[in-house]
C-alpha cells in the first residue's frame, strides 16, 4: 500500500532502496538522512514549482485579456459613468 502524504512515500521509496533513516539520539534526522529525504522529494518539489510558474502565467494572462477586453470596450464604445 503506498503512503499518501510525502514524507511516508519518501521514507517507503528509501526503504524499497534497501536504505534507511537513521535519526541521532536526539531523535533528529541524521545529515546523510536528511540528504537521502530531500532526493527523494525532489522531484515532488520540481512538479510544485512548475505548477506554481504555470498557474503564475496563467493569472497574468487572465488578468492581460480582461485589461485588454476593457480597454477595447471603452474604446468602442466610449466611457459610461
Amino acid at each position: 500500500m503506498a503512503a499518501k502524504k510525502p514524507l511516508g512515500r519518501a521514507y517507503a521509496a528509501i526503504r524499497e532502496r534497501h536504505d534507511q533513516v537513521h535519526f541521532d539520539t536526539d531523535g533528529l534526522m541524521t545529515r546523510y538522512s536528511l540528504i537521502l529525504v530531500a532526493a527523494v522529494l525532489q522531484p515532488d518539489a520540481d512538479n510544485a514549482m512548475r505548477r506554481w510558474d504555470e498557474l503564475r502565467e496563467q493569472r497574468a494572462r487572465e488578468k492581460e485579456a480582461r485589461e485588454d477586453f476593457k480597454r477595447r470596450s471603452e474604446t468602442e464604445h466610449g466611457h459610461f459613468i
